[in-house]
């Protein structure tokens, strides 16, 4: 069960749930490019619990990618 999770709009507020400054977050496997929003917990997702959300990431986005970086688990969704 997830008990915590934090959504981030911007590099800023990546940086102050991770904090990384740009290139260590690329550095890390957080990948800025192109990406409108993104979403950390403290459990990875279960696909075939959460199978609806990461369905509509893959549909309606192009995508979305995960990190895990310090026990937590970042969730970036991709336009293009």
């Amino acid at each position: 069960m997830i008990t915590q999770c934090a959504i981030f709009t911007s590099e800023k507020e990546l940086f102050e749930l991770t904090g990384l400054n740009h290139n260590e977050l690329w550095d890390n496997g957080f990948d800025l490019d192109d990406w409108d929003i993104g979403f950390c917990c403290d459990k990875k997702l279960n696909p075939k619990k959460e199978f609806w959300l990461l369905n509509q990431m893959k549909n309606y986005c192009c995508g979305y990618k995960m990190i895990e970086y310090q026990g937590f688990y970042y969730y970036i969704v991709y336009h293009s």
